[in-house]
């Protein structure tokens, strides 16, 4: 089951790459809703990242790397990572016998994603 926070932090993700009028939310705009959990960000800063410095990254990566759909209409959906990262955790936190995914369980599975930018970003700062 998915604890309230990180069902919040899912759904802010997409109206967040809906917001920016990116048709797929994907892994980094995840990653940017992540910054918004107390204890994700006491997760960065005991292992002595700098969450400002990956959050300014993962911005200009989504501004930058993103083509900004036109339409008034448009539906934007999650992308197969972001259904990858969601999926996996659900997966290892139901497989360790917890109950209740956290978000910090999403920055693991970003983290063991092998072709996401936010995962390098992390990684870059010195997450492992």
């Amino acid at each position: 089951m998915l604890s309230r926070q990180t069902e919040v932090i899912i759904y802010a993700a997409l109206h967040e790459a809906e917001r920016r009028r990116h048709e797929y939310a994907t892994a980094e705009h995840l990653a940017m809703m992540l910054f918004s959990d107390v204890e994700v960000l006491d997760l960065l800063v005991e292992a002595n990242i700098d969450p400002e410095s990956v959050k300014r990254k993962l911005n200009k990566f989504l501004e930058s790397k993103f083509e900004k759909i036109d339409s008034d209409q448009i539906k934007t959906v999650a992308s197969l990572g972001f259904k990858r990262i969601v999926e996996n955790t659900l997966r290892e936190v139901m497989s360790a016998g917890k109950n209740e995914v956290l978000p910090s369980h999403l920055l693991l599975a970003i983290l063991a994603e092998t072709d996401c930018y936010a995962a390098y970003y992390f990684k870059e700062a010195g997450l492992t």
